[in-house]
């Protein structure tokens, strides 16, 4: 089976990265005899770059610098050479972008977001792009990759697709580095959080992740324990500064740490060092935070919506995300509550048994195989 993965849209290090970076890597060492060639261009991260399996191949396109809209000539006309060169029996993206006259995609959209936080998009141009992008995988797309129920329920309400068309594939915890103790210390110390207590976020700083609200509960919560930080790792995105407003407005500068962007071994130094990941959402199509706390013993306070109880099970502490006082009272019971502390990790553990990236290769190669076996195209 020749399977052609279109990576041209993915460059940074974000949840979709991480879940075509695993997958990859899954179906490579799972399915030997599965070629695989991965699309990308020169600024494609590195990650994507350093596969050593003999049947993972890279091919790269070029184009003249023109920002987002190379990405879309290489997507809409220089990648269609290759493909015929390649002559894949079908072609995966791991995003919701695909080529619209090739007739053998499988394309996966991870949530619908943009749709329920329009404000997050630029300009009406960036919408109506994203729009035209989801309604394009629903009349080309040969089978619709999504990563939850949530996220299947959300494509079949707000885009009518064919439940029938829309399978959903679970995600799983990323690999994390190891970190010594050294790098525990040394990262606490840049940070200057030294021997404080602190809860952990990490993520963007998008309206969606309802860092405001959060930030309030976590004021609310240090009027009675002033002691404790609130430590938010990430990019820091000046296009949605309310989080950092609401911080400089309720005076706590000294407990609200932003950190910007971490590496992979900051962030795990940061997760073993925290009492909780605190990460209330509004809206997640998975929520790859809340695995990644749990495969490393740290307790879970997540939202109780979109998303977030499908994938934390009973791993977590569940919270109201439109009610700061009652995620405040969720961030005391963390700290006054050691059986529940250890409850929550003990859970969290039991919950990761079931995902595993083998799982997802097993499932996607499952309808690969359908596919091409059957013959179909668009």
């Amino acid at each position: 089976m020749r399977i052609a993965v279109n990576l041209i849209p993915l460059e940074g290090l974000q949840g979709i990265e991480t879940f075509a970076e695993n997958v990859i890597q899954a179906i490579a060492e799972k399915y030997p005899d599965v070629e695989l060639f991965l699309i990308l261009h020169k600024n494609s991260p590195h990650f994507f770059k350093e596969f050593s399996y003999a049947q993972v191949k890279n091919f790269f396109l070029s184009t003249p610098r023109l920002g987002k809209l190379s990405e879309v000539i290489m997507q809409q006309f220089c990648i269609y050479p290759l493909l015929r060169e390649l002559r894949p029996d079908l072609l995966f993206s791991p995003s919701p972008f695909m080529p619209a006259f090739f007739n053998r995609n499988v394309v996966v959209i991870h949530d619908c977001a943009y749709d329920r936080f329009r404000e997050e998009l630029p300009n009406t141009w960036r919408r109506v792009f994203i729009r035209g992008t989801y309604f394009l995988a629903k009349l080309r797309a040969l089978k619709i990759i999504t990563v939850s129920e949530f996220s299947k329920r959300e494509l079949i309400e707000l885009y009518k697709i064919n439940p029938d068309r829309i399978d959903v594939i679970y995600e799983a915890a990323p690999k994390l580095p190891m970190v010594t103790d050294e790098v525990q210390q040394k990262t606490l110390k840049k940070f200057s959080l030294g021997d404080s207590p602190y809860f952990f976020y990490v993520g963007n700083m998008r309206p969606r992740k309802n860092l405001p609200r959060m930030i309030e509960a976590f004021r609310l919560f240090s009027e009675n324990y002033p002691g404790y930080k609130f430590v938010i790792a990430g990019k820091i995105d000046k296009r949605f500064s309310e989080p950092l407003q609401v911080v400089e407005e309720a005076g706590i500068k000294d407990r609200v740490i932003f950190t910007g962007f971490v590496t992979q071994e900051e962030k795990v130094a940061l997760y073993k060092g925290s009492l909780s990941l605190f990460f209330c959402s509004l809206y997640e199509g998975f929520g790859l935070p809340v695995l990644e706390s749990q495969s490393l013993g740290v307790p879970v306070i997540t939202s109780s919506a979109s998303s977030l109880p499908e994938v934390a099970g009973s791993g977590a502490l569940y919270a109201d995300p439109l009610d700061a006082e009652n995620m405040a009272k969720r961030l005391e019971a963390i700290v006054l509550n050691d059986k529940l502390r250890a409850e929550l990790t003990q859970k969290g553990f039991e919950n990761l048994n079931r995902f595993s990236w083998e799982k997802t290769a097993e499932n996607l190669f499952s309808i690969f195989h359908g596919l091409v076996h059957s013959g179909s195209s668009c």
